[in-house]
């Protein structure tokens, strides 16, 4: 049978260890395509543990530090030469932990773009992205949006592949000035995709927020929110089907690594 679904993922500079939660969650809920974007820093410990695992690799030469932007064109890349795949998933991995199929969800629409607990205006550095990014007029426009998370988001091969060069599209016409000499802006993207999905193209988008149980963002959340029981996790008793952002807080990070050590 062929594959239908496909996963990609950003892993430049992870290594097995940073890797393993995300693999063994993976890999006991979803059994189709998955490609992962390394580039030569990769050990050979870890490309054995990822075709242990029948995960594919996507050789890149951009830095690990520049990942986070130069990822939306090596997605698009991929995506052009998986012509029979019908839906995807683009993803962050080190952070990221799946309880479910997330193609499964019965919520899973043409493109699903997955919030966070505030709004932009009320994280200092949402706001700083989007202000460098495109100024104050683009920033009051949108900023009492909920952040939307660039880590994570699904849809239909066409809609995926629509999204990734309009994030190029972004990325390279407004870039991020930083005034750190040795940073690139890291997580800057995510000013680029928070204009791009609360701009009027993206209105009739299915916004998913985290009670919905669908993907669940932590970093700007209380950590009280969810639950773990009967080695599941919980929002408002929903069961989640992705968990993203888990090492923000301490607590969940413990659970999740309960949940692990259970699963194997």
């Amino acid at each position: 049978m062929k594959n239908k679904n496909l996963i990609i993922g950003a892993a430049t500079g992870y290594q097995k260890n940073e890797l393993y939660f995300f693999v063994e969650s993976l890999r006991k809920v979803y059994f189709d395509k998955v490609i992962l974007i390394v580039n030569k820093n990769i050990t050979e410990e870890t490309r054995n543990y990822l075709n242990l695992n029948k995960i594919d690799i996507f050789f890149t030469k951009y830095k690990s530090k520049t990942i986070f932007k130069d990822r939306y064109s090596l997605y698009s890349e991929i995506i052009k030469n998986q012509l029979n795949i019908e839906n995807i998933m683009l993803t962050d991995t080190a952070d990221v932990i799946f309880f479910d199929d997330p193609f499964n969800n019965d919520l899973f629409s043409e493109i699903n773009i997955f919030l966070e607990d505030k709004t932009i205006v009320e994280c200092e550095t949402n706001t700083r992205w989007i202000k460098r990014l495109y100024g104050n007029n683009v920033l009051n426009q949108i900023n009492k949006n909920r952040i939307s998370c660039s880590g994570i988001t699904l849809g239909k091969r066409e809609n995926i592949l629509e999204y990734c060069d309009l994030m190029v599209f972004e990325i390279k016409n407004f870039k991020y000035r930083s005034f750190n000499p040795f940073s690139a802006g890291k997580g800057s993207d995510q000013g680029n995709h928070n204009k791009l999905v609360h701009s009027t193209r993206y209105n009739s988008v299915k916004k998913f927020y985290n009670e919905d149980g669908f993907v669940v963002n932590m970093s700007n959340s209380d950590p009280k929110i969810i639950e773990y029981k009967d080695n599941n996790f919980f929002i408002k008793n929903r069961k989640i089907s992705v968990l993203h952002q888990y090492n923000s807080h301490g607590a969940i990070f413990n659970e999740v690594k309960k949940f692990i050590q259970n699963i194997k």
